[in-house]
């Protein structure tokens, strides 16, 4: 006696080639969004040093003084002043996970000295080298590999909130 039954279902083949292909998608969306997140918090870097240059701006007038290094005369003093100048503002450092975390302050000349310039600085996650600065000092030093080196003629203080 012979019964007639079809076979319902997939194959084995059918069955891998399905998940191949979701594999593949789902490489291509991780890494799509991966981008996201990296211009996500350069954009963040961005806006913060753009915001800490307007504390300190603050700062400097609000204390009549012309010196950028806000009353301070080595690497520990002037961050604590500019840590102040943005308490004040109510500016707080952004969650920057991944990449380069550290923002600097950078002042012209060298802590014995009154500074006339600064600039508040970060390195780009998204692209390593690239620097994000605001202040009316141009900076000259550079990043590379997400770390930042002041150049000549510049002291550069890093800003641990």
């Amino acid at each position: 006696m012979k019964t007639n039954m079809k076979l319902k279902g997939f194959t084995l083949i059918e069955l891998l080639v399905v998940i191949v292909i979701i594999g593949i998608l789902a490489t291509i969306s991780v890494a799509t969004f991966s981008g996201y997140f990296a211009k996500a918090r350069d954009t963040e870097r961005q806006t913060f040093v753009a915001a800490a240059r307007t504390a300190v701006q603050a700062e400097q007038i609000g204390s009549s003084t012309t010196d950028f290094r806000l009353g301070g005369t080595d690497a520990a003093t002037v961050e604590a002043a500019v840590d102040t100048a943005l308490d004040k503002q109510g500016i707080e450092m952004p969650d920057l996970v991944g990449g380069a975390a550290t923002v600097y302050y950078v002042v012209d000349g060298d802590y014995s000295a009154a500074a006339t310039e600064f600039a508040v600085v970060a390195c780009g996650e998204e692209e390593t080298n690239t620097l994000f600065q605001a202040g009316p000092r141009t900076v000259t030093g550079t990043c590379a590999a997400g770390a930042f080196t002041a150049g000549t003629g510049e002291v550069a203080t890093a800003i641990a909130l």
